[in-house]
């Protein structure tokens, strides 16, 4: 039986900060247990946004969920209600 993990570190990109050297936050941060967990697994690049799409967490995360997004999409609205 196959299980899956999948993490979203939705926001995760951020600007880069002077006081961190020029790094963002996610970069300047220590993570020795998501390294750890990356090293033990299997990685791989998604496109999440359908390209006529507007690029938002709330249609990537849907698509990630393995919704079609572009059927089903009414609005960030309807998921905050939910």
């Amino acid at each position: 039986m196959m299980k899956y993990l999948v993490i979203l570190a939705d926001g995760a990109a951020d600007y880069p900060i002077d006081a961190l050297g020029g790094k963002t936050p996610l970069q300047a941060a220590r993570t020795p247990v998501i390294d750890s967990l990356a090293a033990k697994s299997r990685m791989g690049l998604l496109e999440t946004v359908p390209r006529d799409m507007a690029p938002g967490s709330e249609v990537a995360n849907l698509s990630v969920l393995g919704y079609d997004v572009q059927r089903v999409f009414q609005g960030r609205g309807v998921l905050e209600a939910a």
